[in-house]
């Protein structure tokens, strides 16, 4: 550890479940992750998302690092995520390399006094029509596990249709279905494995809201890819 280095401390949990989150878009291309320290406040950015926390420590400034490495550096957290302890951060400016408990990275990092907040991902595009619908973090979960009781196979899809205040969930022969705050209708299918981790990192909030369209589906802050979208569902069985 070089002499300047700078010790962080965020919150495990979230920090490292926002992070395998994020690498389970790889194959989607997610570019770089930009993670902005500002007065004890830690604001982490992708093309597919945003999320907050605090933090502690002396810093202010920013951090760049590729999708392909953020990857590699998730990979080796995933065993650490449940312990109860803070996870330490360690930040060597002069090597650019950022440092966590089981291995560290190449990164830019930025010393900024004034740095702020980066801004939000944009809004869905809306050519084709979209739907947006609300409810809470627990329903969805619950009818999510009717469908896969265990995670679900890296190849597993899941087609989402949300319409007259109604959400119906189907993989295969399975389904489920509950209600929604809905406005608009619409379809989408994706992969089931990479929802359910999105989904597992808002554990207990009270209310998510999801917006659908042929852009992507968006989850509170994070931006998901999509396979398909169709503007004109149907609720019936077996479609």
């Amino acid at each position: 550890m070089e002499p300047d280095a700078i010790l962080l401390q965020v919150p495990r949990q979230p920090f490292l479940g926002w992070l395998n989150s994020i690498a389970s878009f790889k194959a989607a291309g997610i570019g770089d992750i930009v993670m902005t320290f500002h007065a004890g406040q830690l604001s982490l950015l992708s093309e597919w998302g945003q999320t907050g926390m605090t933090y502690e420590g002396a810093f202010n400034g920013t951090l760049r690092i590729s999708g392909k490495s953020l990857a590699a550096l998730a990979s080796r957290h995933q065993q650490l995520a449940q312990l109860p302890m803070p996870l330490k951060l360690c930040l060597e400016p002069e090597l650019g390399n950022l440092s966590l408990e089981a291995g560290g990275v190449k990164c830019v990092i930025t010393q900024a006094p004034g740095a702020g907040a980066p801004g939000k991902p944009p809004p869905l595009k809306t050519s084709g029509g979209s739907v947006r619908f609300t409810l809470s973090a627990t329903g969805l979960e619950q009818l999510l596990k009717q469908i896969f009781p265990r995670v679900p196979a890296k190849n597993a899809m899941l087609c989402i249709t949300a319409m007259n205040g109604k959400l119906l969930l189907q993989s295969g022969a399975n389904e489920a279905e509950g209600p929604a705050d809905t406005k608009g209708q619409g379809q989408v299918t994706l992969s089931a494995k990479t929802f359910r981790k999105v989904l597992d990192t808002y554990h207990g909030t009270p209310t998510l809201e999801l917006e659908a369209s042929s852009e992507g589906l968006k989850l509170n802050a994070f931006k998901m890819p999509v396979s398909s979208w169709n503007a004109t569902p149907s609720l019936l069985r077996g479609v």
